[in-house]
């Protein structure tokens, strides 16, 4: 009986963990590098189309004209949620490189960046403390506004100064169905856990 339930409690948990592991790859949907470089005009920002359900990632560099006289020191780009579906996260990578004031970003409810559009909030990536990798929907960034609704958005990216750009940035967009319920604050493998000890201790009480 107690190698049962020990073979049990080996399966749930190992199922447990493949459940937590096994996340989708997100969907490169802009790389700036191929697909060219973002507008930098507030009234005419790159479109990167309408972010499907899971993790889209839209990549670029903030690189300015002090570098390399090459590119300009602001990137705008627009995207879509669509109708019945919701942006439940974002989370920015970035390298700010010789970059040392790091860069500011803005974004707006809209389909520019100009003031035919709503500011919805703005940061600095140095000064706010953001972490690589880190969540935008914090007080420290963008507010915590999150999720956002259908709609048109728009991203402004601004590095003036010689200090000021990103050497790389990547935005992970996770959009999910409108009808889902939010998720819980707690770890999936503590919880996936739990209901393999549930399931154990059931087990255990229809043998006894």
């Amino acid at each position: 009986m107690h190698t049962q339930r020990a073979r049990l409690a080996a399966f749930l948990l190992g199922g447990a963990g493949l459940l937590v592991g096994t996340a989708a790859p997100a969907a490169v949907i802009y790389n700036e590098a191929l697909n060219g470089d973002f507008s930098n005009v507030p009234g005419s920002p790159t479109p990167v189309g309408t972010l499907a359900l899971g993790t889209s990632t839209v990549t670029g560099r903030l690189a300015n004209n002090f570098e390399n006289r090459t590119e300009d020191s602001t990137d705008v780009f627009r995207f879509v949620v669509a109708a019945g579906t919701r942006l439940s996260a974002v989370t920015l990578n970035f390298n700010e490189g010789f970059y040392t004031a790091g860069a500011g970003i803005a974004l707006y409810q809209g389909s520019t960046s100009d003031t035919t559009s709503t500011l919805l909030g703005l940061f600095n990536t140095r000064t706010s403390g953001l972490p690589n990798g880190g969540s935008l929907f914090t007080p420290a960034t963008l507010g915590a506004m999150g999720p956002l609704g259908a709609g048109d958005y728009t991203f402004d990216l601004r590095g003036p100064g010689e200090a000021a750009g990103l050497d790389s940035y990547s935005f992970n967009f996770t959009v999910v169905d409108s009808g889902t319920p939010p998720t819980v604050p707690e770890p999936a493998s503590a919880a996936l856990v739990a209901a393999s000890l549930l399931a154990l201790a059931a087990t255990r009480r229809r043998r006894t």
